[in-house]
């Protein structure tokens, strides 16, 4: 998955748990945790993936890992996707 899906997954979580809040008051608190569960659990593996992405930009630099394992790791933590 991209970057930019990630993003657009958060933000439209964040949207729908909004939406739900204001539908429905305090009558959906616990649907409302829930979405919230789940937008918060695509924030963090966004943000672990954005860490692991730098780490491998460090790795890279330092001569660690040749070129083509770094676009392999890239390419398996979604990176150059957007197109597809």
């Amino acid at each position: 998955m991209s970057r930019a899906t990630y993003d657009r997954t958060a933000a439209n979580w964040a949207r729908v748990v909004q939406a739900v809040r204001e539908a429905g008051g305090e009558a959906v608190t616990m649907p409302v945790l829930h979405l919230a569960l789940i937008g918060h659990g695509y924030q963090q593996l966004h943000a672990e993936r954005a860490a692991a992405l730098a780490l491998l930009e460090m790795w890279e630099r330092r001569g660690v890992l040749l070129p083509a394992d770094v676009a392999e790791m890239r390419h398996a933590l979604g990176e150059g996707e957007e197109g597809r």
